[in-house]
C-alpha cells in the first residue's frame, strides 16, 4: 500500500467530462485570484455558474441527440448503452461469481479468494493422462508453468506503477 502512495502523485478533483476549457479557464483563474479581490472573485463565480450550467445543458443536448440518432438507425446497442450511461447504472453480472460448486459469492473476501484459487488451478494445473481422442487430435501438452502465486513485493509493485505511468504518458 506504501509502495503506492509513494509512486502515485496526489488525487485531484475528478472534473466532469461535460465542461468545457472555458470554464476550466475561469476556475483556474478564480483560483490564483487573491482573497482580498473579493468583488472580482464573485463576479468570476457567477459566470463559472453561468458556464456550468450553459456546459451541462450542452452535454446533455448532445446525449439526447445521439440517443435519438441511434434511435432512427435502429442501433439498440448504443441506445442502452447510452441509458446505462445516463442512469449510472453498471453491468450486475459482473459483479457476481459462483464457486466450483455452483453457490454464489457475494463478500469481497470470498471473491477475492475464488479468483485465487481458480488462477492456482490454472496456472498449476497436473497433466491429464487420460485421453479416449485418438493420437492425430491430441495436442501437444505444453509444461507446467512456474509461475509464483505469492503476493507481490514492493520492488514489483513500483515496477508496475512506472510501467503503468509510462504507458499512460507515452
Amino acid at each position: 500500500m506504501d509502495a503506492g502512495k509513494e509512486t502515485l502523485s496526489k488525487n485531484r478533483n475528478k472534473l466532469q467530462s461535460w465542461v468545457s476549457l472555458r470554464t476550466l479557464e475561469l476556475i483556474e483563474e478564480r483560483r490564483n485570484l487573491p482573497r482580498l479581490l473579493r468583488e472580482r472573485r464573485q463576479q468570476i463565480d457567477r459566470t463559472i455558474k453561468e458556464c456550468l450550467k450553459q456546459d451541462r445543458d450542452a452535454y446533455w443536448q448532445s446525449i439526447a441527440k445521439e440517443m435519438e440518432d441511434a434511435n432512427r438507425a435502429g442501433n439498440t446497442r448504443k441506445l442502452y448503452q447510452l441509458l446505462r450511461k445516463c442512469t449510472g447504472k453498471g453491468n450486475v453480472a459482473a459483479d457476481s461469481i459462483k464457486k466450483t460448486d455452483g453457490t454464489i459469492v457475494s463478500k469481497l473476501e470470498d471473491k477475492l479468494q475464488c479468483w485465487a484459487d481458480h488462477f492456482h488451478d490454472l496456472l498449476h494445473a497436473a497433466v491429464s493422462t487420460q485421453t479416449d481422442l485418438p493420437q492425430q487430435l491430441l495436442i501437444p501438452v505444453q509444461p507446467t508453468l512456474n509461475i509464483s502465486s505469492d503476493p507481490p513485493t514492493e520492488a514489483e509493485i513500483h515496477m508496475a506503477i512506472g510501467k503503468l505511468k509510462q504507458q499512460v504518458c507515452g
